[in-house]
């Protein structure tokens, strides 16, 4: 789900501080990016697939927590998705 920094051969913007990478299902990633131009951006290979660039001193809290809650919810079993939102 979150890129780890340093880790450059995956995804070179990461050589970056205070970048982290999420996957979001593609839709939610073009709505975040529109929404969030400034703090967003599609990861060079693989934005395609979701995988998405965010630069953490641009959002608030809140949008952090969404997008984190957004890309858990895409890579997590359903199971766990499910009783999530049940509980």
């Amino acid at each position: 789900m979150l890129g780890v920094v340093g880790e450059a051969s995956l995804f070179p913007g990461l050589a970056a501080t205070d970048l982290a990478v999420v996957k979001l299902e593609r839709e939610d990633q073009l709505n975040m990016i529109a929404a969030y131009p400034a703090a967003l951006e599609a990861t060079e290979s693989y934005g395609h697939h979701g995988w998405t660039y965010v630069r953490l001193p641009t959002l608030g809290a809140s949008e952090l927590a969404l997008m984190v809650d957004l890309a858990w919810t895409h890579v997590a079993p359903k199971r766990l998705t499910k009783a999530r939102r049940a509980g």
